[in-house]
């Protein structure tokens, strides 16, 4: 049997790319070492406006209406509940920051994202919000970890998943087809994450990874039932149970949770709250992002060996993005449509050998 496409990883973006693929009819099969995955890490996080300028994310009006039904559709389809709307107060840094956001607020095209003005000291829970905040308008979060874990099974109940690692000597290359051991393929479709670097065919695109520390946490103080972000986020869950995150760490890259990481995060925490909150620490996981010089995903064949897919450079905003750009994927393959050019992969041929 030669599939129409072997796709190489299945953290968020070869779940979504499998399952996309596969319902339009596709011959799909997928490829994963059961290394770690960022997906599997990452809290999911859905923010339209972020930073320090307050800037809503590149093709947000395209993007988070795409998500946001696709979830739904997804989780109907595997009985899970994937995504959690929940409404996300942005604390003001100090009086600078609370100026930047008020004028954000002014603006016509962020009318859907920013909501209300939250006065100083009126935001309860303890809260340290004596300049204010500002309410961010459809937020809410991914439950990576899951939607991962059921695409696995729907994978392995129809025999479409091979639990080994690629290693790249295996494979094998004519001009139409790709071979992996028993497997043939029309394309090879490379999602492995940050390992993207590693990959012969790729590694000279301008990618940057970056680490990130999330802590699991338990709170014996009551909690806002909402997101909070003032330098770091506070995501609740369940009965006392949050999660707090994420660090920035470019060199060097590790997977083991770091107590630098830890530090900083608790250290944040405090500065949230008027005073410290009582929590003890659950579980602390850490990821690699892999995101890119120009903060846009890339996607598209290679241009010398075109059986070569890239679908990769998510970063930490792959939960939005992916669904929106799996489909722009599988639409270019199934419908002779062209990509965006904004993530299509000709915008980086000059740094791929031919």
């Amino acid at each position: 049997m030669i599939y129409d496409f072997l796709i190489v990883g299945q953290g968020l973006a070869g779940s979504i790319l499998a399952w996309q693929l596969y319902q339009a009819g596709a011959k799909v099969l997928v490829v994963d070492g059961q290394l770690s995955s960022a997906s599997r890490v990452a809290a999911g996080l859905i923010t339209p406006v972020t930073g320090k300028r307050w800037v809503k994310t590149s093709h947000m009006d395209t993007l988070l209406p795409f998500a946001c039904g696709f979830y739904q559709n997804l989780g109907d389809q595997l009985n899970r509940q994937l995504y959690i709307t929940k409404p996300l107060l942005r604390l003001f840094q100090d009086e600078s920051d609370k100026n930047k956001a008020l004028k954000r607020q002014q603006d016509p095209a962020y009318s859907a994202y920013l909501g209300d003005f939250q006065p100083p000291g009126s935001a309860g829970y303890g809260l340290n919000d004596n300049v204010g905040g500002l309410w961010i308008r459809q937020t809410g979060y991914i439950a990576s970890h899951l939607l991962c874990e059921a695409v696995q099974h729907w994978l392995v109940e129809r025999n479409l998943l091979v639990r080994e690692k690629l290693a790249f000597n295996q494979l094998k290359k004519d001009h139409d087809q790709v071979q992996w051991n028993a497997y043939k393929a029309k394309k090879i479709i490379f999602c492995e994450g940050w390992r993207v670097a590693q990959n012969p065919w790729f590694q000279s695109l301008p990618w940057q990874p970056s680490q990130g520390d999330i802590i699991t946490c338990q709170s014996f103080d009551p909690l806002p039932p909402f997101t909070v972000s003032r330098g770091i986020w506070l995501l609740p869950l369940q009965a006392g149970i949050f999660r707090i995150g994420a660090t920035y760490q470019w060199h060097p890259l590790d997977e083991k949770p770091s107590q630098t990481g830890k530090n900083y995060l608790l250290s944040q925490l405090k500065q949230m709250f008027q005073k410290p909150i009582q929590v003890d620490c659950i579980e602390q996981k850490t990821g690699i992002r892999p995101n890119t010089l120009d903060q846009q995903p890339i996607m598209g064949c290679h241009p010398g060996f075109p059986q070569l897919v890239l679908f990769n450079g998510f970063g930490s905003k792959g939960g939005l993005q992916i669904p929106y750009y799996s489909q722009c994927l599988r639409d270019f393959f199934l419908h002779d449509q062209p990509l965006p050019t904004h993530v299509d992969i000709e915008r980086y041929h000059d740094r791929l050998a031919h």
